[in-house]
């Protein structure tokens, strides 16, 4: 058993795990950022311009078409009326810098239109009742980019997401919250494939810079419960993982043909096994 010991302290999994923990912590990144998305865009401006009496309306239809703009407490509009309502195309330019350009109905955003709120970016798609809703794409001003479907100013939907740093989710989205799809990046450790699944990681398929690949099921700390792993000069382990680390039963595989069956602890033999 003496020398089982020193072999496990000097094969490679050993070398891979001290260098592994040189590296960054694996980016699992959930999505935790994107529940952060602030309510902006249209939150606020919601039946911004609303419903006058007859008497207002007369003199917005009055200034419209004397001065060609109307002009209220909180911006000016210039476009398309209907006896003082804003209806048909128009561009509302708001007192804090935000700009509305687009189609409209009964002083509302109705149809496709783009909005710009200077702190935070572009939105070009559809609206609804002054809501983002239907299909658009926004583009904050960081580059970050969401295309895909809208309800009720949230990503709701199909839809693609893409951050600054080419981390990419494709699937369905809920109220700004990943549901169900994958997502694919690359950094300093390797390139990482992962299959979500009612908002957590159901599967993962990762290839380390190194050379060693990992497919099975993972979190955001990494492999955990039962997953593959091959490493680089060829050794295999297949069994239970917890929290990045091998614990439980599990088959480690030497490529010499030597071979552990039994019980892992914090990456380490430990417990009822068999070595051959």
């Amino acid at each position: 058993m003496e020398e089982i010991v020193q072999r496990e302290k000097m094969d490679v999994h050993g070398q891979y795990v001290k260098a592994a923990r040189k590296r960054k912590t694996m980016t699992f990144a959930g999505l935790a950022f994107l529940i952060a998305i602030e309510g902006f865009a249209t939150y606020g401006m919601q039946k911004t311009v609303d419903s006058e009496n007859l008497q207002n309306r007369v003199f917005r239809e009055y200034d419209i078409r004397s001065k060609g703009q109307i002009e209220t407490a909180k911006g000016i509009y210039f476009g398309d009326t209907d006896f003082g309502y804003f209806s048909g195309n128009g561009r509302f330019a708001f007192n804090t810098k935000t700009e509305y350009s687009g189609q409209w109905s009964e002083n509302q955003f109705e149809g496709k239109g783009t909005l710009h709120v200077p702190d935070h970016g572009v939105y070009e798609g559809e609206f609804s009742e002054s809501l983002k809703n239907g299909k658009g794409t926004f583009t904050w001003n960081d580059k970050t980019v969401y295309e895909g479907e809208w309800k009720n100013d949230q990503m709701d939907g199909e839809g693609k997401y893409t951050s600054p740093n080419s981390v990419v989710y494709s699937g369905v989205f809920r109220k700004n919250t990943f549901i169900n799809g994958t997502s694919q990046f690359k950094n300093d450790t390797g390139s990482y494939d992962l299959t979500y699944k009612d908002g957590q990681i159901e599967k993962a398929s990762i290839k380390y810079a190194d050379g060693t690949t990992y497919i099975g099921s993972c979190d955001k700390d990494g492999p955990n419960d039962e997953g593959k792993m091959v490493f680089s000069n060829g050794d295999v382990y297949e069994g239970k993982y917890f929290q990045g680390k091998r614990k439980g039963k599990g088959t480690y595989s030497w490529k010499s043909g030597e071979k552990y069956e039994g019980e892992w602890k914090n990456d380490q033999m430990d417990g009822e096994g068999k070595y051959t």
